[in-house]
């Protein structure tokens, strides 16, 4: 019987330890997720506004819960992700162990397109590099094992700038689009994605200063 000779690229290699590496970090979050009650800090006011939307499908315009009817706080925070969370509570039945799997699966996923687009960005080590870093980083660690937030807005910040470099890059108007929808999704999951807008109106601006071509630009 002939012998079969067995290639392992570089590449195929780095992308074979980098997803087991982001399932042993997943795993870990999850355990400590799965090991604590949902009351730390801001926890219990997500969790909790996320439960109230499943449960009643009402959209109030005073946060139900907290306050009295005489001193009431009005829904003015960016409420994406807990509509999201929402949906599966609703889907699921309220079940709690939704609510902690989503944020360690989030964070998996930041891991995840931070490699796929960061290569065709850089290139494949920096991309790994880079996955690497952002999930063991203290700041991010914290957010993938608390209910907050950060972990789905910094995905929506990756997946809108990672997909705006390569649509730059690769003339590739697909992921403008990409980019676009995302910014959009940060900016409705948190006040500082209002940053996404910024950053589209900045680099239009460099576009229009370097090539000196206003109207080219514009249209393109």
């Amino acid at each position: 019987m002939a012998m079969k000779e067995i290639e392992i690229s570089l590449e195929n290699l780095l992308t074979f330890i980098l997803i087991a590496f982001l399932f042993i970090v997943f795993i870990l979050n999850f355990q400590v997720v799965l090991s604590t009650r949902i009351n730390f800090g801001d926890e219990g006011y997500h969790s909790r506004l996320a439960q109230y939307f499943a449960e009643t499908l009402d959209f109030p315009i005073y946060i139900p819960f907290g306050r009295t009817p005489l001193i009431a706080t009005s829904n003015s925070k960016p409420m994406f992700w807990n509509w999201l969370e929402a949906s599966f509570l609703f889907l699921t039945f309220n079940s709690e162990l939704v609510l902690k799997f989503l944020t360690p699966f989030v964070a998996l996923l930041v891991g995840i397109v931070t490699y796929l687009l960061g290569k065709r960005v850089f290139s494949k080590e920096i991309a790994f590099l880079t996955s690497v870093l952002i999930v063991t980083s203290p700041s991010f660690v914290i957010y993938s094992v608390t209910l907050y937030t950060d972990a789905f807005f910094t995905l929506c910040m990756s997946v809108f700038f990672f997909s705006f470099l390569v649509g730059v890059k690769e003339n590739n108007k697909k992921f403008l689009y990409l980019s676009m929808v995302f910014g959009a999704f940060a900016f409705l999951t948190k006040v500082p994605g209002v940053s996404c807008f910024v950053f589209f109106f900045l680099f239009l601006a460099y576009k229009i200063l370097k090539e000196k071509k206003v109207v080219e630009v514009l249209k393109n």
